[in-house]
């Protein structure tokens, strides 16, 4: 094809094809809707639109990668200098120990230990009976049964046995 073909095809393709508008403010739009646009107004396909994202997204990914790597190595920094000056520290002298109680005071048994204890293993007679707990029976005993001496329908009985 000649060159005056060439012009002539491209003066003819911008007399028939419609002129493009501008691009939009896209604030307040969401992704797909932007996508969406570029796809029906420009001559970019969605596999273009891909590779030149990927690109930018990679170059991303690479920054967060060092920026990580750099607060691990600084991490590891401050705790390497942090075993240098705690081994580099002098270390106290050993207390003494605490003194025996005055003879006139009993000595404090286990029992009595364990009685004044702020944190312990609670015992059997240690239930909380203040707070609810559904479907927990009271009693050890089933209530409605005959044989323990109760009948929750013996008024009933005697009726229909007259």
């Amino acid at each position: 094809m000649s060159r005056s073909f060439d012009r002539t095809l491209k003066s003819v393709k911008r007399q028939l094809l419609p002129k493009r508008k501008p691009p939009p403010d896209f604030t307040g739009w969401n992704p797909a809707d932007v996508v969406q646009w570029n796809l029906e107004n420009t001559d970019q396909t969605l596999q273009d639109m891909v590779r030149a994202d990927k690109a930018a997204w990679e170059e991303q990914l690479k920054k967060m990668e060092a920026k990580r790597e750099r607060e691990r190595r600084a991490a590891e920094g401050d705790a390497r200098t942090e075993a240098v000056v705690a081994s580099s520290e002098t270390k106290p002298a050993p207390q003494a120990e605490p003194e025996a109680p005055p003879p006139d005071q009993p000595k404090p048994e286990p029992q009595w230990w364990e009685e004044r204890a702020r944190w312990r293993q609670r015992g059997p007679g240690d239930h909380d009976w203040n707070r609810p707990q559904p479907g927990r029976c009271l009693v050890d005993y089933d209530v409605l049964r005959v044989d323990n001496g109760y009948d929750p329908f013996a008024e009933f009985r005697k009726k229909d046995d007259t």
